[in-house]
């Protein structure tokens, strides 16, 4: 079927949001639950891995810093020549060792056990197709701090996801599909629009005309970019407009145009009062979620049935859900509206989240995947995506609520929250710089 904008808002959008009205609230008993056993087996796996990580990271040879001048002056000397091709063969090594650890990892880990869904050639196809993601990112811009580059790189790990979900198991050629620098492109955007539109320094004036810029763009208008940041956007845009021709491919840039407007929505609501209709919220969430996602899935395929556009929009819109929970603190810190921040109770929180659990349980069981594997797979990082959430947001949520939903984690909760401190302490001790240098390292960059 063809990408329809008018059939989408006033059809499909809301077939999304009679979904999840109508979807129950109680608590979700189809979760599985994992055994003490199975927890402690868990536990000792991810102290292994990261104890392993920990130890190859540290090893890492370095690049000591040297002045300019002494390095012109000592270039001829036969020991500083020597010493630098001694420190290049041990990066090599390190940077070999480095990527071999995380293929063995991949191939055999227990805890998500992706192995058991992809074939070893499939996750090395998808390792180097992450790999490549960050060797353009690194060029492109090299100044994007670590946790935007996750959140562009999640983008580019859904659409992966959907290339799986959608090819045939009998075949399993997904991975073996070239690299979609459209999908970077727009997976890309995603940071670079919030940056810009999230920023307190740039005025409300300088917003509009970005906003405008990008529509113009996207519309095949001519524009003229003077500010830097302004022509990254640009070239982010390019890239799109590089892989899909716009008139033969119309669909893409409709869905552009309606993401553009659907965050303008969202920005739009953030400055109404805060007891805006709750309706409105969930259809700007419908909106925004489910036409980000389904831009994904249409850079997998064009080619599109009705039950495709149907599950696409309803997923995109659990992980709009999926991010609000993780957020609660935050939004209500910044005063930004979503279904969440308009409950004051436990028991509240504690319904939408098992709404929730049964919304994303009843879309993934009623779509009929090519791949349905990959389909499990999914569904079931689905349950921890929220229930990592939850934890998150733990004191949005009774210690009775969470003993239950920790029955089916991975790991107990404790150990999580010592994994969080450990990630805080290390971020405390190891500088952005540093980290950024040995991923350039192991990226050749």
């Amino acid at each position: 079927m063809k990408i329809d904008e008018k059939t989408i808002k006033q059809i499909y959008l809301p077939k999304v949001y009679l979904e999840w009205i109508n979807t129950d609230s109680n608590y979700p008993i189809f979760l599985p639950k994992i055994s003490d056993s199975q927890k402690a087996k868990n536990k000792k796996e991810i102290s292994i891995m990261i104890e392993q990580l920990n130890q190859q990271l540290s090893s890492y040879p370095g690049k000591k810093k040297r002045h300019f001048m002494l390095k012109f002056l000592r270039i001829l000397n036969t020991t500083f020549m020597l010493d630098v091709a001694r420190k290049n063969k041990q990066c090599s090594i390190w940077r070999k060792d480095t990527l071999h650890m995380i293929s063995h990892l991949l191939k055999t880990e227990e805890i998500c056990g992706i192995h058991h869904y992809l074939s070893d050639e499939e996750l090395d196809c998808l390792l180097q197709e992450l790999i490549l993601f960050l060797q353009r990112e690194r060029s492109f811009a090299p100044n994007l701090p670590l946790d935007e580059i996750g959140q562009a790189i999640r983008n580019y790990i859904v659409y992966i996801m959907f290339r799986l979900l959608s090819s045939d198991e009998t075949t399993a050629s997904a991975m073996k599909e070239t690299f979609s620098s459209a999908c970077f492109g727009y997976s890309m955007l995603y940071p670079f629009t919030d940056n810009y539109t999230d920023s307190s320094t740039v005025t409300k004036e300088d917003k509009k005309i970005y906003n405008q810029m990008i529509h113009d763009k996207i519309k095949g208008n001519t524009v003229y970019p003077t500010i830097k940041y302004h022509k990254k956007t640009c070239e982010l845009l390019q890239m799109i407009e590089n892989e899909y021709d716009r008139s033969k491919s119309p669909g893409i840039y409709i869905l552009l145009l309606m993401i553009l407007e659907a965050q303008e929505r969202s920005m739009h609501l953030q400055t109404q009062a805060s007891s805006s209709q709750e309706k409105t919220r969930l259809q700007t969430s419908i909106f925004k979620g489910g036409i980000s996602v389904l831009i994904d899935r249409i850079f997998v395929n064009e080619e599109i049935s009705e039950q495709d556009l149907i599950f696409y929009l309803n997923f995109g819109f659990f992980l709009q859900l999926a991010d609000d929970l993780q957020d609660i603190k935050e939004d209500h810190m910044s005063g930004n509206q979503t279904i969440f921040t308009s409950k004051t109770t436990f028991g509240a929180y504690e319904s939408v989240v098992n709404q929730i659990f049964h919304y994303v349980h009843k879309i993934i069981n009623q779509y009929a995947a090519p791949r349905e594997s990959m389909k499990y797979f999914i569904e079931q990082s689905c349950y921890l995506l929220i229930l990592a959430s939850v934890y998150q947001s733990k004191e949005y949520f009774s210690k009775e609520y969470l003993t239950s939903l920790e029955q089916c984690f991975l790991i107990d909760f404790d150990y999580l929250e010592q994994l969080s401190n450990i990630d805080r302490i290390s971020a405390q001790n190891t500088s952005s710089s540093n980290l950024m240098t040995i991923l350039d390292e192991l990226l050749l960059v």
